[in-house]
């Protein structure tokens, strides 16, 4: 038998007693429940990043540098990264979509007709919403 479960029939005193096949079983049941359910939510997990990828999939994005960094290291901090960032904001004018590390998409508005109907909109904000907008408020005052 595997040596955790003999521990934790020993932690419950049920070592030598008849009882100790049903503790098994059911420490094993509970063990491959709780796995199932880790299944089931990396699973939904996944489902969920691939609609965010479905949904962010109509804007335009310059092209990645690697699959895993995304677009993190494209551009210097320096002047020369600068141009580079400039020449691809003449080239998408409006929005622009980019990737930070393989999983974080980051929506970028350039224009300010995209900008004004976000900030002028009146419902609830929730979470990381409110501190973006925030910062864009903060930055156009």
């Amino acid at each position: 038998m595997l040596p955790i479960t003999e521990h934790m029939l020993h932690l419950l005193g049920l070592e030598k007693t008849a009882f100790r096949l049903y503790a098994v079983t059911g420490l094993l049941l509970a063990l491959l429940f709780f796995l199932f359910r880790l299944l089931l939510q990396f699973l939904g997990l996944c489902w969920r990043f691939y609609i965010t990828c479905r949904r962010l999939r109509c804007f335009p994005q310059p092209p990645r540098r690697n699959w895993l960094l995304g677009h993190l290291g494209m551009y210097l901090p320096n002047e020369s990264g600068l141009q580079d960032e400039n020449k691809v904001l003449e080239s998408m004018h409006y929005v622009i979509l980019v990737w930070l590390g393989p999983v974080l998409p980051l929506l970028v508005l350039v224009h300010p007709d995209y900008i004004k109907p976000l900030l002028g909109a009146s419902g609830p904000l929730h979470g990381r919403e409110v501190l973006t907008v925030v910062e864009m408020k903060q930055g156009l005052v």
